[in-house]
């Protein structure tokens, strides 16, 4: 078995979870449902009979298929009756194994594409036995956490299977109606995380009483931590100008303070989870942001530091220019509050798809050019004299970017560099190598970056909302103070080890409701008048989607009784239900059925009838042995077929039939 803690690498989607500190304490003092070992020993079993489903490479649509040949029914009972009385933890189960084929896909190139189908199939099966589960214990299924013991002996982080799931992007499995019904909910508030009293966390639905909706009941501190609240504070982002004048303005403060909110927040999320694991395009925004305030925050300490006119001058000027230059990152960064929006994720997706792939790219890119630097300055200094390296790094970057300028390497002209006839060669040879190949191949990459991002734009953008909302409420406290505001936590969060937990939480609630009173007013009003959380609304959750459509499968026409109505309806004997809406079913095709199931099914029925007629002639030829033989052949046939439909989802009707 492989290494298990050290499957999480650069380049990976595969990252650790955010730890939910409650009191001091972290999660290491957690009390488990079931034991780590048994979770761990389930998890290998699953890998053990994935191997087994799946000993060779098979089509990954085929996997996907909700009438997959492979993927039978008989498939996905045999894992749900795999953990015994530990089914609970299936789904995470699943997808833990799922992170060791992911593993297994990138350290043994020969078998990617056998490991990407045993990856997928741990997602898929794990969607299918959460769809079988009853609705309202689907969100128990999903959000109870588990923890699996690592290669090194320690307990891992807890984790429950949508956030695993988040943490892998599995893309196919947080795409699931199920998956999204628990996801949007979470975004609306419908339902909230919960830790229950042996240390878990679950969602639970909030405040589903009829006589809990008044305004009052919904100004609650803990309704900042709801999704959509968190994205709408972020919407409100602060843009602070900087100018160039002395001493710090209202602006210079109010920018820096969120900064350093915003700086915290990602010192805290890297600290929990590792760099590694951090890595995003908006990560890396974050980090080049932080890094051009750095550099202007202490220009301008060193413009109040110095008493020298000239230099407060050049200091200030510099803070400016530097803060000037993250100006386009800032605005840029604005974007990542359109995520929710279908278009605007997408295309940050294609965006960053085409960034990961642009990295072939660069490393081309970056060994040509380092090549090529190395031998036209050589060339520069051939006569001793280092006085065209500027120019040189200037020309190359002049012909990557379209505009080549071969006059600096001919010997026609005074300010060439002296270097003909080698240096011209080898400019010519830069120019093709980087106007008419890596930049084709550049283009080429870009565009298979695009049509698939675009082929998978709907679950990818699925995905993506789920992994936004379980990180905004996979928060690292208990209590949720958005930035810049987690400054103000940071001066209170030492009485966590001092005061009474009773204490602590009620100086937070105060705290919040002073800190957060007119969003929470605008919360509750939110929720209360203008799109109030219905009763209705909240049952919705607990009830399975067909429940609540009741169609009515054999209508009678309207014919109205009353003598005041001028309407008399349709005459008597017209009637819609001519054919019963049963006789009309058998005229379907059965969908839940994959093409070679029907095709099974009829082979199975066609023997049966085969032995059948064999088993007559046998009687008639006075064989009494062989009919005796063949009309239980003929029984057995019958029965597999029987078997064959009931597994095809028409079980009732031969069920029915075999009654009579």
């Amino acid at each position: 078995m492989p290494d298990r803690g050290s499957q999480i690498s650069f380049g990976s989607d595969i990252e650790a979870p955010l730890l939910a500190r409650v009191h001091g304490e972290r999660n290491k003092k957690h009390q488990h449902e079931f034991h780590p070992k048994t979770v761990t020993r389930v998890v290998t079993r699953i890998e053990a009979l994935i191997l087994e489903l799946l000993p060779i490479q098979v089509d990954l649509d085929e996997l996907q298929s909700p009438t997959s040949s492979i993927l039978t029914k008989d498939v996905v009972e045999a894992f749900s009756e795999l953990a015994g009385d530990f089914s609970p933890c299936m789904p995470f189960a699943l997808l833990e194994a799922r992170r060791y084929f992911a593993y297994q896909q990138r350290i043994n190139p020969s078998d990617s594409d056998e490991n990407a189908g045993r990856k997928l199939a741990c997602e898929a099966i794990a969607r299918k036995i959460v769809a079988r589960t009853p609705i309202a214990d689907q969100y128990s299924l999903l959000s109870k956490r588990f923890t699996v013991i690592e290669s090194d002996g320690d307990e891992s982080l807890p984790l429950s299977a949508l956030e695993s799931a988040v943490d892998q992007h599995a893309t196919f499995f947080l795409s699931s109606n199920e998956a999204q019904r628990c996801v949007f909910a979470l975004w609306k508030g419908l339902l909230v995380q919960q830790q229950t009293d042996d240390g878990n966390i679950e969602y639970q639905l909030f405040k589903p009483g009829a006589d809990e909706q008044g305004f009052l009941a919904h100004f609650s501190p803990d309704r900042i931590a709801v999704p959509r609240y968190q994205f709408v504070i972020r919407v409100a982002f602060w843009i602070a100008i900087q100018t160039p004048e002395r001493g710090f303005s209202t602006e210079d403060t109010i920018l820096y303070v969120q900064l350093l909110g915003y700086l915290l927040e990602d010192i805290v999320k890297v600290y929990k989870i590792g760099w590694w694991a951090c890595i995003s395009f908006w990560q890396i925004v974050n980090l080049l942001i932080y890094l051009l305030a750095g550099v202007a925050f202490v220009y301008r300490c060193f413009d109040l530091g110095t008493l020298n006119e000239e230099k407060q001058a050049h200091y200030r000027m510099l803070a400016f220019q530097w803060l000037s230059v993250a100006a386009p990152l800032v605005w840029t960064k604005l974007l990542s509050t359109l995520d929710p929006l279908h278009f605007f994720s997408v295309m940050l997706y294609v965006v960053w798809r085409m960034l990961k792939e642009s990295a072939v790219f660069c490393a081309l890119l970056a060994v040509f050019a380092i090549g090529f630097g190395q031998a036209l300055t050589g060339l520069d200094v051939a006569d001793e004299k280092r006085d065209s390296t500027k120019a040189v790094i200037n020309s190359l970057l002049q012909a990557f970017l379209g505009s080549p300028d071969f006059s600096m390497y001919d010997d026609t002209d005074d300010n060439a560099v002296n270097s003909y006839p080698f240096g011209l060669i080898l400019y010519y040879v830069w120019s093709v190598a980087t106007l008419v190949i890596l930049l084709n191949v550049l283009v080429a990459l870009f565009s298979s970056s695009y049509q698939e991002s675009v082929d998978e734009s709907e679950p990818t953008y699925l995905a993506a909302f789920a992994g936004r909302t379980v990180s905004s409420v996979r928060a690292p406290d208990s209590y949720v103070y958005p930035a810049p505001f987690n400054l103000v936590e940071l001066f209170i969060l030492p009485l966590e080890w001092i005061v009474s937990k009773k204490t602590y939480a009620r100086i937070n609630r105060v705290l919040m409701s002073f800190l957060f009173f007119l969003p929470l007013c605008s919360i509750a009003l939110f929720e209360t008048h203008i799109s109030p959380l219905k009763k209705q609304d909240l049952h919705a959750l607990l009830e399975e989607p067909d429940d609540f459509q009741e169609p009515e499968e054999d209508p009678e026409p309207y014919r109205n009784a009353s003598e005041d109505d001028a309407d008399s309806g349709e005459p008597e004997g017209m009637e819609i239900s001519r054919v019963s809406f049963a006789d009309l079913k058998k005229r379907l095709p059965s969908l839940e059925r994959s093409v070679e199931g029907e095709i099974l099914f009829q082979v199975l029925d066609l023997k049966s009838q085969l032995a059948a007629l064999r088993a007559e002639i046998a009687e008639l030829r006075e064989e009494k042995g062989k009919a005796k033989e063949l009309e239980r052949e003929s029984d057995d046939l019958k029965e597999a077929a029987k078997a064959e439909k009931i597994d095809m989802g028409e079980g009732e009707q031969v069920k029915g039939d075999k009654a009579k």
